[in-house]
């Protein structure tokens, strides 16, 4: 019987959700470099400026790497075409009649919502999400709270922060 479920992550992202294990890490991982991917030719200018935009928010939390050109393009096309389809939405409205005064859905509002489960999806990928981000860390906080463990551990392990106990046999 195969996996079920969603694919396993890779380690960055295991990383900076907080749950990367060594233990259960592989060895042969690919390692990427963090930052913003070059992006791929046949990208519109609204979709170069999302490029942009996305993709600095995205490495500010630490989630991307340059070799995931093909993940961000499609989040990036999601949240374009998404957007597209809500002007036109709104310019035409949800419910269209035809030339008998019939009633029907603007088949754009129908292919709207599509656009916005896989964009939802997508958010959810990278982090961008309420729920989402408190599952993902950026690897600066992650330095920073191992910082400040460290030193939390030296201080007691120099005797910096110590509580002072009261002698033994005397009353508090």
């Amino acid at each position: 019987m195969g996996r079920r479920g969603p694919p396993p992550l890779p380690s960055t992202m295991k990383r900076a959700r907080g749950t990367l294990r060594a233990d259960r890490g592989s060895p042969a991982e690919p390692q990427g470099t963090l930052g913003v991917p070059d992006p791929p030719r046949g990208l519109d200018a609204r979709e170069r400026s999302e490029w942009t935009s996305l993709g600095e928010r995205l490495a500010l939390m630490g989630v991307l790497q340059k070799e995931q050109v093909e993940a961000l393009e499609l989040l990036v096309r999601a949240k374009v075409r998404y957007l597209r389809l809500a002007a036109k939405v709104r310019e035409m409205g949800e419910v269209l009649s035809d030339a008998k005064g019939n009633l029907y859905r603007n088949p754009h509002a129908i292919a709207m919502e599509k656009a916005e489960v896989e964009y939802r999806r997508l958010l959810l990928e990278f982090g961008l999400t309420p729920a989402a981000a408190t599952r993902v860390r950026a690897d600066a906080a992650v330095a920073e709270n191992d910082d400040a463990t460290a030193r939390r551990f030296f201080s007691l392990v120099t005797g910096g922060s110590k509580r002072r106990r009261a002698p033994r046999g005397a009353e508090a």
